[in-house]
């Protein structure tokens, strides 16, 4: 019992010793003005880099298209751009070759390249990635697994589905010329074994020649007035849309008649060339390879940003299709430079062909 009393005297006391305090202010609470906008954090300045671009240069429409879709994509990730390099190595090998010691000497973070071959850079390509450079292939495989990221299409298997076209069209009868682009050029290489492998399913068809014309309509069109004036017989020719304008010149220069030929693969200057001299009996591919060009840049961010992402990639194929349904596909507002079938559009083409990251 003097225990609870004892307890309640002290609870008395403490009650009123807390009477006699100071009263507490309540803290003032700042007035709020539903007017004033709330204050955004600033985001983290994104990190930039210093992009590296070994390729076959605007040597040819071919080339350009590429330029375009190259610059198209570093648009979408300028905020990440520091300089764009480009080097362009106009099918030489050894010039690609130093291109790329140049490239690392000038800092670059990251390397994107079409090798010219698979054989020739295998050092320079494998001394890039050992240096902690990521290395990022687009056309062709490297010839090592020393890379991080590569896309392409089959382009054997693009050379084949043409070449089926072109000996199915002449009845698996005929003698037939290969026209290619530069010798070592594995792309080139590529594309021709698929050529031969459908020309091996059609025992009728003769291969009459297989020449390098460097990608040029005026070459391929020597080299065609070479077998007119031999006296040759020419049924077919597989030829790209740059060497099948100079194919066609020479047939018309010649007075005869144009054989089917498979330079459709979407290059508005053959296109143009075929309607002025009234021809439409060529196999098309439209070109998947501007779908990878721009799928190179792509992958060059996921790469440095540390993204997931496939280190092999190839693009879907396109089936052959008849030159009348190319030419359905043709404007002649389209730039006389410009490939249908790249995510490019016609009106955007011109405003690309001019770097805007290289300064």
């Amino acid at each position: 019992m003097k225990k609870l009393v004892a307890i309640f005297m002290l609870l008395v006391m403490l009650v009123s010793v807390a009477g006699c305090s100071a009263p507490v202010e309540e803290a003032v609470q700042p007035e709020v003005n539903e007017e004033q906008p709330a204050v955004e954090e600033t985001p983290a300045e994104l990190e930039k880099f210093v992009i590296g671009v070994s390729y076959q240069g605007p040597n040819n429409d071919w080339a350009t298209n590429f330029l375009a879709h190259f610059e198209k994509e570093f648009e979408a990730h300028a905020d990440q751009i520091e300089k764009v390099i480009y080097k362009e190595y106009g099918w030489d090998g050894e010039q690609q070759l130093a291109d790329i010691e140049d490239l690392m000497v000038q800092g670059i973070d990251a390397l994107v390249v079409a090798p010219h071959n698979d054989t020739g850079l295998v050092s320079i390509i494998e001394d890039v990635y050992d240096a902690g450079i990521p290395v990022i292939c687009y056309n062709t495989a490297p010839g090592t697994d020393k890379y991080s990221a590569l896309i392409m299409s089959d382009n054997e298997r693009d050379g084949y589905a043409t070449a089926s076209w072109l000996c199915d069209r002449i009845n698996g009868e005929g003698n037939v010329i290969i026209i290619e682009g530069a010798p070592g050029s594995r792309y080139a290489e590529d594309v021709a074994a698929g050529y031969n492998r459908a020309i091996e399913e059609h025992p009728g068809v003769n291969l009459l020649g297989y020449e390098y014309a460097y990608w040029t309509a005026a070459t391929a069109k020597q080299i065609i007035e070479s077998y007119i004036a031999k006296g040759e017989k020419i049924d077919g020719v597989l030829c790209s849309g740059l060497t099948g304008v100079g194919v066609v010149e020479a047939f018309v220069d010649a007075g005869l008649e144009i054989p089917p030929i498979t330079a459709g693969d979407g290059y508005t200057g053959f296109i143009r060339k075929a309607l002025e001299v009234g021809y439409n009996d060529f196999g098309a591919i439209i070109s998947n390879n501007f779908k990878y060009a721009s799928g190179a840049i792509d992958l060059t961010f996921k790469v440095l940003n540390g993204e997931e992402y496939e280190k092999d990639t190839f693009v879907d194929d396109n089936p052959a299709i008849s030159g009348q349904e190319l030419i359905d596909m043709y404007s002649e507002d389209m730039p006389v430079q410009y490939w249908i079938g790249g995510t490019v559009t016609p009106e955007e083409f011109e405003g690309y062909l001019t770097p805007a990251f290289s300064k």
